[in-house]
């Protein structure tokens, strides 16, 4: 069987983990935080799993590129480890900022 409508997941690295949303269409799949601490490699695990079990065709995260963004050096480099797996995993990437997923000009 076919799926005709895409399945997304935005991504938000936190202190502590990964807060997570999956979307096929405009319906929620399935959202909440994983607990990974501070390694990128439990990150990156959890990313697989999830792209795996959810056959996930697209990744939405902060903009790592950004020079607006104000998150901490550590984020940053999250963020751009995680980029940098979705491409070797064939996962379409789009790097977002905040206010503009908001609405916000």
């Amino acid at each position: 069987m076919t799926r005709l409508r895409r399945r997304v997941v935005a991504i938000d690295p936190t202190s502590r983990g990964i807060a997570y949303a999956i979307f096929e269409g405009r319906t929620l799949i399935d959202w909440g935080h994983r607990y990974c601490g501070a390694g990128t490699d439990a990150v990156i695990a959890f990313l697989t799993r999830v792209v795996h079990d959810y056959a996930v065709d697209h990744l939405v995260l902060e903009d790592w590129r950004a020079k607006e963004l104000r998150r901490r050096p550590r984020i940053v480099g999250l963020l751009q480890a995680i980029a940098l797996w979705a491409g070797s995993a064939n996962v379409a990437v789009t790097g977002q900022l905040r206010d503009a997923s908001r609405g916000k000009p």
